[in-house]
């Protein structure tokens, strides 16, 4: 099926013949052409398609595949194909039906979604084009290896046109091109002019418009009014043509007109958008276009302030009869303020509104940048930020604040540092120190110090170099002195190199005292300042770092846990610590890393915790089944109102709303369902569909993260008139019974109410009593229930209803009371048209014989063989509804016939196995000798008592005739023959003419049929409660397989129903007729050679004016139907 480098998917079919039992497996093995032993790839695969892994790029393989049921694992089928492990290679390709080729027509203001599968390896390139416009910036583009789809939210005019997909790998490219036609309200008609004004009438006359919103012009509605009024009334709201004459005007009134104005006072008419404020970021331009109204055409002034922006060059200002331009190129944030627009044509008073306009911008330098706190490694800086300004954030991405310690810096190189601030829109200029800093510490102690000589006054010291030089070059050593006696040291004089000579000391002295170094102890510390409220959120498949910077002496151990557990490094999940700070790191976040973490550090002065709760936010699950649809109208407005449940998870964010679409039956594409408002409730009408069309729809839940997977697809639902609810199952009757179960079956109503029957409700209760209740907790959709959980040997009601989108209907009950007590049943075996009763095997393989059967008590199943003792090589297995006998390796001695019996209280049956084993012939029988002469013997012997089950290789003769005909019988079933013919006259035989091909003999395959020409056209009456018989002569080979029907629900043998069959006839009778014995019978006749199906309808006629002293009398018409379907049934 397909194939890669290293990988080959192969595919199978389910075997023919299953062994009797469900197939529950498969194996698959696979090996090298060049090599002889097989590799199991898989074992107990469910599907019939499986990718095998780790193959070696461009080696040769072949596959074969086993079944397995219950009684074990089958024989390999036939090696595949060879397939060589490697990248296929396929043009691209679209996988699309006539729907999408369509022209797809949105509303304005709606969502819509194309969606097309393609295929191709490589797998292709994928580009969405559309002339003049970009599809990058306008439509969210969706990619997979096998589909793309295209959204384009709250829909324009613009939208409209071609949109051309291109698919391209290195075998070809191809392109196709889908249709969008956005449906839009027309603009307003152009070119409004009135003539032949009278006294009492005016004629307009004006242009079509020049947007005609998608679909053509079909009407044009006329409104006029009074100048000194604000109310319009309709004059004509049917005009099909681009004039009309205006009648009933007064004189000297003057009248505004819907398509023509005489005069009007200026309107400025402000957009919601315009109403609030404009933001802009900085050097972008700034257009404001605000409509407005007015006969004459009204003048226009801008104004910022008290300027005149009509004034100033850098502004433009376009003007026309209905609006007016305002663009403000390059804005900078001396920009930001507020814009009057006052128009004026000296009717009426003018008119002025404003616009907020908002610029946004990088923030300015930071000020006093200063160093503080200059350390080993460290430098601490101080700033202070612009308080007109917004907050903003450091280089680091993670300072809020006017101080930030740098830490790991180099001891030896000077640096310079500035700080530029931050904000949504882009980083400010920098603050830079005016000089540098090196970020050094003080050297350590001096090593080896000694006297190397000495004079009465003078002393000559020596020393080593620190371990430790702070991170800078030492420049000098600073030798101090005092007396023994005394407590405070004096300066003696500084040295660059490691020598010095103190002198002008006083005799005996100078004494160099002892040296103590202590550690400093410091209570370990860890900040937390960064991470506020201690919480983190994170977003599920991102990376989560934390550091924490910590302070302890002596250095503190670390250790972690989570949700009061001890937390291990994984693959995923780090933590680190370095000598001033501990960082946790977790790849790929998922669900469960949620939780508590516990940071414990541990010294020699105390022992601290610190807690971090990690949140992980992710998009909602997909809304929980069932997606319900509640209420159906196809009125003025047709809709449809759904329901659904809220998702298992929220993802760890609130929900904000649902996105709900819906799909027509037959198409691939999902178009979002508009809605003005965001959908935040579990219920939704949907309108604007089309009666008569099918829908179906799902529903996704969207939160801070994103959105959620869809939910399962609703059933397909017909927008049409509303419904009512479906008539009574016509025959409810009890098949079952147990000490604590009923077992119930029931056909479907006439009368389904015009929708679809979704399920059923079954309810019960006690014969004495009325109290019913409901025995499922969810609709059963099957026609037959088992209601379980029953009081042994109490009595019973039961009843069935149907239900609908439209509710529950009426209700059938069960005609009398039911006693919950365990029913008895002869044995039964089960035997198909594939069973067979004659197995051949070959010696050495496997015989597995393989029936079902039932019976109330379970029977007990023995297999027993004819004429001999079972093998003890015989393994039996027993359910209580199948039994299997499996003797391995098998021989001649194995041949014959097995015996199985069931038995029970209530009877018994058996059934004989003939198996023939297949084997090498025994020795021929004594040799005797006749004949004997000098040159010749003659040896004659017996035929050995086992011919090894397999046909003789030599000829034996069959009979004479002198016709050319002839009947050879006493042949073995299922053995193959071969025959020839030859003429014999006076003078003796000619040579022998040999058949074509070898025969099998063997039962032929008749299709079954039904002998119905007795009953054809024929009428039988009886009485109420009398007894009916219906007998059809049958005949097939072999002998097919009989089920009687009634409507859907199989009939067996009760103590008023009797089906009895022998190889030509089927019999059913029905004693103590009722109404509930109406409807359509169904025959069903089948073997291996074909299925037949006849039906006949029984109709009751009840009869109102019968004398006082007659029965009731029924009617029953037969009408005998034959067709050859038997999957429908």
């Amino acid at each position: 099926m397909d194939s890669t480098r290293s990988n080959i998917t192969i595919g199978w079919t389910k075997p023919l013949f299953d062994g009797g039992a469900p197939v529950t497996g498969y194996t698959v093995e696979y090996k090298k052409t060049d090599e002889t032993d097989w590799t199991t790839a898989i074992q107990n695969l469910r599907g019939t398609e499986y990718t095998i892994t780790g193959l070696t790029s461009g080696s040769e393989y072949v596959f074969r595949v086993k079944s397995i049921n219950k009684m074990g694992v089958s024989e390999p089928s036939d090696v595949s194909e060879p397939q060589v492990a490697k990248e296929r290679e396929e043009e691209p390709a679209f996988e699309i039906d006539s729907e999408m080729r369509k022209t797809l027509i949105v509303k304005a203001g709606g969502s819509f979604t194309m969606t097309v599968p393609f295929r191709g390896k490589p797998v292709p390139n994928v580009t969405w084009n559309k002339p003049d416009t970009d599809l990058r910036t306008r439509a969210s583009i969706d990619t997979s290896s096998n589909c793309t789809s295209l959204t384009i939210e709250k829909a324009t005019r613009n939208d409209s046109g071609k949109y051309t997909l291109t698919l391209q790998n290195i075998l070809n490219t191809t392109a196709l091109t889908l249709m969008v036609k956005v449906l839009d309200t027309p603009g307003p008609p152009s070119n409004i002019a009135t003539k032949d004004i009278t006294k009492e009438s005016a004629v307009l006359s004006w242009d079509v418009p020049e947007n005609d919103g998608g679909a053509p012009v079909k009407n044009y509605v006329i409104e006029k009014r009074e100048a000194s009024k604000k109310a319009w009334v309709t004059v004509t709201n049917n005009c099909h043509r681009l004039s009309y004459k205006v009648t009933g005007l007064q004189e000297g009134v003057c009248i505004i007109n819907f398509l023509f104005i005489s005069t009007v006072a200026p309107e400025i008419d402000l957009d919601v958008a315009l109403r609030t404020s404009i933001v802009a970021k900085a050097g972008e331009d700034v257009e404001i276009t605000i409509p407005f109204k007015g006969r004459p055409p009204p003048t226009v002034t801008w104004r910022k302030g008290d300027k005149n922006l009509g004034t100033d060059e850098r502004y433009i200002i376009q003007n026309t009869e209905s609006s007016t331009l305002l663009v403000i190129p390059q804005v900078t944030r001396n920009d930001t303020g507020k814009y009057v627009l006052t128009i004026e044509n000296g009717v009426g008073e003018a008119k002025s509104s404003f616009v907020n306009v908002k610029v946004l911008d990088t923030p300015s330098a930071c000020q006093k940048l200063q160093l503080k706190h200059v350390s080993r490694g460290t430098v601490t800086l101080v700033w202070e930020r612009d308080a007109t300004k917004r907050a903003w954030s450091t280089v680091t991405t993670k300072c809020s604040h006017t101080t930030f310690k740098l830490t790991n810096l180099s001891e030896k190189t000077a640096f310079f540092f500035r700080v530029l601030a931050e904000n949504e829109i882009g980083l400010g200029e920098p603050c830079e120190t005016t000089e540098p800093v090196k970020a050094a510490d003080v050297p350590g102690p001096v090593k080896d110090l000694a006297m190397k000589d000495s004079t009465k006054n003078s002393v000559k010291l020596q020393w080593s170099k620190p371990d430790y030089d702070g991170g800078s070059i030492i420049s000098d050593y600073v030798i101090e002195k005092k007396l023994q006696e005394e407590k405070e040291w004096t300066y003696a004089g500084t040295s660059k190199s490691c020598e010095f000579v103190a002198d002008k000391l006083k005799d005996d002295s100078v004494t160099v005292g002892p040296i103590t170094v202590k550690e400093l102890i410091i209570t370990p510390e860890a900040d937390l300042s960064d991470i506020p409220g201690g919480q983190i959120a994170v977003r599920i498949g991102h990376n989560l770092h934390v550091e924490l910077p910590y302070k302890g002496k002596p250095n503190p151990s670390m250790s972690w846990l989570k949700d009061n557990l001890p937390l291990k490094e994984t693959e995923h999940l780090r933590f680190k610590k370095t000598e001033n700070k501990i960082s946790l790191s977790i790849k790929n976040v998922k669900k469960e890393h949620g939780g508590k973490y516990t940071l414990i550090l541990d010294n020699v002065v105390c022992r601290k915790s610190f807690t971090i709760t990690v949140i992980t936010l992710g998009p909602p699950s997909k809304p929980k089944a069932p997606l319900r649809i509640d209420e159906i109208k196809a009125d003025s407005v047709v809709f449809i109102t759904l329901t659904w449940a809220r998702p298992e998870s929220d993802g760890g964010s609130e929900i904000n709303e649902y996105i709900l679409e819906r799909r027509e039956k037959k198409s691939m594409r999902w178009v979002k369902v508009s809605s003005k408002r965001p959908i935040t409730e579990n219920r939704y009408r949907v309108t604007g569909l089309i009666e008569g069309n099918e829908y179906e729809f799902h529903v996704m839940a969207e939160n801070a993260a994103g959105v959620g997977p869809p939910s399962d697809v609703s059933k397909l639902i017909k927008c049409r008139e509303p419904v009512s609810p479906p008539s009574a199952p016509n025959v409810v009757k009890v098949t079952d019974t147990s000490k604590t179960s009923v077992s119930l079956e029931w056909t479907k109503p006439v009368f389904d109410g015009g929708m679809e029957i979704i399920g059923y409700i079954i309810e019960m209760c006690k014969a004495d009593l009325e109290a019913w209740q409901k025995v499922n907790a969810e609709t059963v959709i099957a026609t037959k229930y088992t209601v379980v959980d029953l009081e042994a040997g109490e009595h019973y009601k039961f009843r069935v209803s149907a239900v609908n989108g439209a509710g529950r209907g009426e209700s059938c009950e069960v005609p009398a009371s039911v006693q919950t007590v365990d029913r008895l049943s002869a044995p039964e075996l089960d035997i198909d048209a594939n069973f067979k009763q004659t197995h051949i095997v070959r010696a050495g393989a496997s015989i597995r014989l393989f029936i079902a059967f039932s019976g109330r008590p379970v029977p007990t199943a023995v297999w027993s063989k004819a004429d001999a003792n079972l093998s003890l090589r015989a393994d039996i297995q027993t359910t209580d509804s199948f039994s299997t006998l499996t003797v391995e390796e098998c021989n001649r001695n194995d041949a014959g016939k097995y015996v199985f019996t069931v038995e029970n209280n209530s009877g018994s049956k058996s059934i004989t196995f003939t198996v023939k084993v297949l084997d090498t012939p025994g020795p021929p029988g004594p040799i005797t000798f006749k004949d004997v002469t000098r040159t010749s013997i003659t040896l004659m012997w017996d035929a050995p008592v086992l011919d090894g089950g397999s046909r003789s290789d030599s000829w034996t003769g069959a009979g004479q005739t002198k016709q050319l005909t002839f009947t050879v019988e006493g042949l073995v079933e299922n053995t193959e023959y071969e025959f020839r013919v030859k003429a014999k006259n006076d003078a003796g035989y000619s040579e022998p003419r040999e058949a074509f091909s070898s025969v099998i003999v063997k039962e032929p395959q008749i299709e079954p049929t039904a002998d119905l020409s007795d009953i054809s056209r024929q009428l039988i009456t009886c009485k109420a409660g009398s007894t009916f018989t219906i007998d059809i002569p049958i005949s097939g080979r072999p002998a097919p397989k009989v089920t009687w029907k009634l409507e859907e629900m199989r009939l067996k043998e009760t103590e008023r129903v009797t089906i009895k069959t022998t190889k030509d006839r089927t019999t059913l009778t029905v004693k103590d007729s009722m109404r509930g014995d109406s409807g359509k019978y169904y025959l069903t006749l089948e073997n291996t050679a074909g299925c037949m199906v006849s039906t006949a309808t029984i109709v009751y006629e009840h009869y109102s004016t019968l004398h006082a002293h007659c029965s009731e009398i029924s009617v029953i018409h037969f009408q005998i139907h034959n067709f050859w379907s038997c999957g429908s049934l």
